[in-house]
């Protein structure tokens, strides 16, 4: 039968194949329950089979005005009554119905399941992945594998269940037809050959135009996260009338591409039915040149009237994920070179920094920027370290490596005598803090952004916040330290989301705390606070300090002058001639 053949024509095998493999990747070692869906299927499929011929056997005694069927359907042979038949109908329905619930509850319990999977894959890669490698990632690219992407994990099982029911039911079909009437079975089969050649370069140009559709839908998204970041930049430069025509630039060629993608997708189906309509038209055409009996042209024309819907349902869900397969592509493959993109460490325990060594340090971007080159420099306890130099000449490269976000692509960076790579990554955050200049708060309570996911008892937190001189400032709102802020909750001013952040990196008592740029955003008030904040730190703490604002670099007393990602100058305030590096730097 030509439907059982078009559907596999459909689907295979490229679309099986990746199928198959996207099932894997999201079930694991739980794709062994799967099963259950062509298992149901096959149910459905027979006992809708056995409700569809008693059913065509009862037309017949109708029309031949007969009580008694004889019946020889494989094995069984024999007659039964019209009630008996009418009750074999019943049974078979209820069968049928009862199997397709559970069907229907298994589909979305595994459905369910494939989106938790989904995401769930997509947060333990990113979080695992090295800063660098991320810090590269486009923005809002989080959002939109946990979104758009993860939200197709769901058509994958959608398919399966539909195809499940629909090519063992057509299977089914196909056996009885060429049983029972093996001409009208060769009609089909030259009807699927034909019809599947003739189609296959329309199932290519989908394939096609659904990759172009998720790369021009990732953009529009990204751009529009891009836009939502740089809202104020766009009012304070008069380029929202700008932004906005790009935006509906790329949602216009998005539109365009879909429209597109859904022709096709909508045509393919009703082609495959007009075609089997036109086979049906054939049978009878052919049954009554051959004489064939009416039992078997009967049997022949309902299971292939019945086999439309299947056909239908299957070319829609085969679109469909035709249509999401892009995306579910780019979720796993996000997923694999996240998991690639982790920083090896060893699991050696770090105690107090009282040592940092830097030797021949270098370190080159991607890109193939060099931005540090033979950097050496050696720290101890109490010693406050003030980096100076012009903007672009390495200062926030050199923060980052130190804090071990970026891993030197020459050279050695050495804590208490060892590599930094052998201790563990849980040791070395616990001694280190870091304060950078525009802090992000998440979208909880104060006490969560101080605590910042790591254990701290109420105590701790007020502690972290006295010593970061905000407490009071807590204290006198109406919830306190239960005050719910970030995005879109109760704002706080910028001095004071920068004291939290101080707050959260003074949590621990880090004995190696390195502050970028932490008061240039900040009035002379705040920025005192924040000063005073830090006279408190422990006098063996190592601090290093990268800013141009003269109160606090003026803390230090050692300095290094960067320039082209070079030292050029290194010593006491007197030695690098601070006072006037930081006018140059001013003007």
């Amino acid at each position: 039968m030509s439907a059982l053949k078009r559907a596999v024509s459909s689907v295979a095998p490229d679309t099986v194949a990746s199928l198959w493999q996207i099932l894997g990747r999201l079930f694991g070692r739980r794709r062994r329950r799967l099963i259950v869906h062509p298992i149901l299927g096959t149910v459905i499929a027979l006992s809708e089979t056995v409700s569809l011929l008693t059913i065509l056997r009862l037309l017949l005694l109708l029309v031949e005005d007969n009580n008694r069927a004889n019946l020889a359907w494989g094995p069984f042979t024999g007659s039964l009554s019209f009630g008996a038949l009418a009750a074999v109908a019943a049974i078979s329905l209820l069968i049928t119905l009862l199997a397709r619930l559970a069907e229907a509850r298994v589909s979305a319990r595994n459905q369910a399941f494939a989106l938790r999977r989904a995401r769930s894959l997509v947060i333990d890669a990113w979080f695992a992945a090295d800063w660098e490698h991320l810090h590269a990632a486009r923005l809002g690219r989080l959002q939109q594998l946990l979104g758009l992407n993860a939200q197709q994990a769901v058509i994958p099982l959608q398919l399966l269940s539909v195809a499940s029911v629909a090519v063992i039911s057509l299977a089914i079909y196909l056996v009885i037809v060429v049983v029972t009437a093996p001409a009208i079975a060769l009609l089909f089969a030259v009807v699927a050959l034909g019809s599947a050649a003739a189609l296959n370069p329309l199932r290519r140009r989908s394939k096609r135009l659904a990759r172009g559709q998720a790369e021009l839908l990732g953009d529009l998204q990204l751009n529009a996260t891009s836009y939502v970041q740089l809202n104020r930049e766009l009012h304070v430069f008069g380029v929202e009338e700008a932004a906005a025509t790009r935006l509906k630039d790329l949602s216009s060629a998005t539109a365009d591409s879909y429209a597109r993608l859904k022709f096709i997708q909508r045509m393919l189906p009703s082609v495959y039915q007009q075609v089997l309509l036109a086979a049906i038209v054939g049978i009878v055409v052919v049954g009554r040149a051959i004489d064939v009996a009416a039992v078997a042209f009967g049997t022949a024309a309902i299971l292939a009237v019945r086999s439309l819907s299947y056909i239908q349902q299957l070319n829609s869900s085969v679109q469909i994920y035709v249509e999401t397969r892009p995306f579910l592509e780019e979720l796993l493959d996000s997923v694999s070179d996240n998991r690639a993109r982790q920083t090896p460490r060893g699991d050696a325990d770090l105690g107090p920094v009282t040592a940092i060594s830097l030797r021949n340090l270098g370190y080159r971007y991607p890109s193939g920027h060099q931005a540090l080159e033979g950097i050496n420099l050696d720290l101890g306890p109490g010693d406050w370290l003030g980096v100076i130099g012009p903007s672009g000449g390495g200062k926030t490269t050199l923060a980052n490596t130190l804090a071990g976000l970026l891993s030197p692509t020459t050279g050695s960076l050495q804590v208490n005598g060892a590599a930094l790579e052998t201790y563990s990554a849980e040791s070395w955050t616990t001694q280190l803090g870091l304060l950078s200049q525009e802090p992000v708060l998440l979208a909880a309570t104060i006490a969560e952004n101080i605590a910042f996911h790591r254990p701290a008892t109420a105590e701790q937190v007020e502690r972290a916040a006295g010593r970061a001189g905000i407490d009071r400032e807590i204290e006198a709102l109406p919830e306190g330290y239960a005050t719910a802020v970030g995005e879109g909750r109760s704002s706080l001013s910028g001095g004071q989301r920068q004291r939290v952040a101080l707050a959260r990196s003074l949590l621990a008592a880090p004995t190696c705390l390195i502050l970028d740029e932490p008061t240039s955003a900040l009035d002379a008030a705040n920025e005192a606070l924040v000063e005073q904040s830090l006279l408190d730190l422990s006098p063996t703490s190592i601090v290093i300090v990268v800013s141009h604002r003269d109160a606090l670099i003026r803390r230090c007393n050692r300095f290094i002058v960067l320039e082209h990602g070079r030292v050029v100058a290194q010593g006491d305030a007197s030695e690098v001639d601070l006072a006037a590096r930081l006018r140059a730097a001013d003007a």
